[in-house]
């Protein structure tokens, strides 16, 4: 990844972007066109992300949710968490915020 993350200070929501869910695969597309297909952990993680008008949620509480609901271990929900924002960032279909 190319930032350092801190997971107790970082925030995320989804930006305003166009979407299509089917049970584990999810297609994004931002409002200048670029886009994205996701399966497994990224579809399940896309599905949990507040949407636009939310209040973002913290890349731990992101974690968190994923791993109790999956009965998954924290450090591969956080790996997987951290390299899908930063994908659906680069594409303009999610915002961090400090």
């Amino acid at each position: 990844m190319g930032d350092t993350w801190s997971m107790a200070g970082f925030r995320v929501r989804r930006a305003p972007s166009l979407f299509r869910m089917t049970e584990g695969f999810v297609v994004v597309a931002s409002v200048d066109g670029r886009s994205a297909e996701m399966a497994g952990s990224a579809a399940a993680i896309w599905a949990v992300l507040p949407s636009p008008d939310a209040e973002p949620v913290t890349i731990a509480e992101l974690v968190t949710q994923l791993a109790t609901r999956y009965d998954a271990a924290l450090d591969d929900v956080e790996r997987d968490a951290l390299a899908v924002v930063e994908s659906l960032e680069a594409i303009g279909c999610a915002v961090r915020f400090a």
